[in-house]
């Protein structure tokens, strides 16, 4: 119910192989904050904004609920 929703949860759908523009969990973010790792990357993305891809919701139709791994 959480993708349904939008609420992806960190180690499950979300990795270290994502940016947090590609997991639409920006509001997490700090751009005036001082030196972190990945900052180079996120601001490059932030100020080109080019994203390659984009968690988004997962929508349904119908009652039954998938299987795991479908």
């Amino acid at each position: 119910m959480r993708l349904e929703f939008g609420k992806p949860r960190y180690s499950e759908d979300i990795s270290e192989r994502y940016l947090a523009q590609e997991t639409s969990q920006t509001n997490a973010m700090h751009f005036h904050k001082g030196c972190y790792i990945g900052q180079e990357i996120v601001e490059r993305t932030r100020s080109r904004g080019l994203i390659g891809r984009v968690l988004k919701p997962l929508e349904i139709e119908r009652q039954q609920v998938p299987e795991r791994g479908t």
